[in-house]
């Protein structure tokens, strides 16, 4: 079994500046285009190579996350469409979610 790793600094997204600027449904978009990214490449690879990969091992990086600047209210819903997209679209893509630096 092969797996490929994503790798993710959420720390260095300013999720509020996003939304206070009223373009949280672009970053929401540009995250689906991230997952539906990974998704392809796991297809070519899989296509190219025959090896039978079909998920990957993500590592979300927190470092300089900060909770006024990234867990403020007016950015919850862009975490909840996060969650609620990738469920919906991609729920067995990620074998493992693994948090460091937080």
């Amino acid at each position: 079994m092969f797996l490929s790793v994503l790798i993710v600094s959420v720390g260095l997204w300013d999720v509020r500046k996003i939304t206070l600027a009223g373009k949280r449904d672009h970053l929401v978009r540009y995250v689906d285009y991230l997952y539906e990214s990974v998704n392809g490449m796991i297809r070519e690879y899989r296509n190219s190579t025959g090896n039978d990969i079909t998920q990957y091992f993500q590592i979300l990086d927190m470092a300089n996350y900060n909770v006024k600047q990234h867990a403020c209210l007016a950015c919850i819903p862009f975490f909840k469409d996060m969650v609620k997209h990738y469920e919906k679209y991609y729920p067995t893509m990620a074998k493992f979610f693994v948090f460091i630096n937080s």
